[in-house]
């Protein structure tokens, strides 16, 4: 099994158990994080950590006048030698193919990697991982797992991203109201009085719920049913209750095995949402009047 830590920036990494997996958003090809790394950067990280396993995302959409720029980057990134690559357009998937790269892959979608069926899709395509929405039931998990044959890797720590607009809204917001804030705010949504996270960058806008959501406490279930692979993000976490988390998450792994003493412990660091892990989402038809 494999623990895979966003770092929350590259000093961090250091830090970190050599066993522990790093997962990289690439600068400029990368949204909805707080963090992003260059490619410059990463073959740094890779000439320091020679044995750590390095994932890189490249989630942005991808326009034609930018097709022979990522051709150029993902010979870069094959020599690399990464773990895999993380992608959400399907044409890293059509470069990947038309440059004969052995980079192995891992489907990045978001909100749409919900049933087997699509994994079993992409993976007819030699796609190897899928990384599994937030969005969906311990049940859904479950039986993607059972009825798949791609690897799912599971965002075990995280704040969910709800959201992706390529529109300035932060700036936009600033402008209206006359704010001279940087380039992040928190909402408040009117009905349900749930916050959001508002992060803008150059290529987009991220609305991320402002709370982390916590999968831990079914982590000897998805152990028993034989899932290998687990994202946390540093983010947002106090360093001293990260590193806590660590060691409880390491070694549970390595015993396949956690408490409920370490889940109520982990639990205490970052809270125990579990977002949509028993919550079915069902869509009606509204009726008239």
């Amino acid at each position: 099994m494999q623990l895979i830590v966003k770092p929350i920036n590259i000093n961090s990494i250091a830090n970190l158990q050599e066993e522990i997996a790093i997962l990289l958003p690439l600068e400029d090809f990368a949204v909805d994080y707080e963090t992003y790394f260059s490619i410059e950067q990463i073959k740094e990280i890779r000439k320091e950590n020679p044995n750590r396993k390095i994932y890189i995302v490249i989630n942005k959409m991808i326009y034609n006048d930018e097709i022979e720029n990522v051709k150029l980057l993902l010979k870069e990134i094959e020599k690399i030698q990464i773990e895999a690559l993380f992608f959400y357009d399907i044409s890293i998937l059509k470069l990947k193919q038309e440059l004969n790269l052995t980079l192995d892959l891992a489907w990045n979608s978001t909100h749409m990697v919900t049933n087997h069926k699509t994994c079993n899709y992409y993976k007819e395509k030699k796609v190897k991982y899928a990384i599994l929405s937030n969005e969906i039931t311990l049940q859904e998990i479950l039986e993607i797992k059972e009825k798949s044959t791609i690897e799912p890797i599971i965002n075990l720590i995280t704040k969910p991203t709800v959201a992706t607009s390529r529109r300035k809204l932060v700036t936009n917001y600033n402008k209206i109201n006359n704010y001279t804030t940087k380039n992040t705010l928190t909402i408040e949504e009117t009905i349900t009085k749930e916050k959001y996270k508002l992060i803008e960058t150059k290529h987009a806008t991220t609305f991320k719920l402002n709370q982390l959501i916590n999968l831990t406490s079914e982590l000897n279930t998805l152990i028993k049913n034989n899932f290998k692979y687990f994202i946390i993000s540093e983010e947002d976490i106090e360093q001293t209750h990260f590193k806590k988390i660590i060691e409880i998450l390491l070694k549970s792994l390595e015993e396949k095995h956690i408490s409920k003493e370490k889940i109520d412990e982990i639990s205490k660091y970052v809270g125990n949402n579990t977002g949509f892990l028993y919550k079915k989402t069902i869509y009606r038809v509204k009726k008239d009047g």
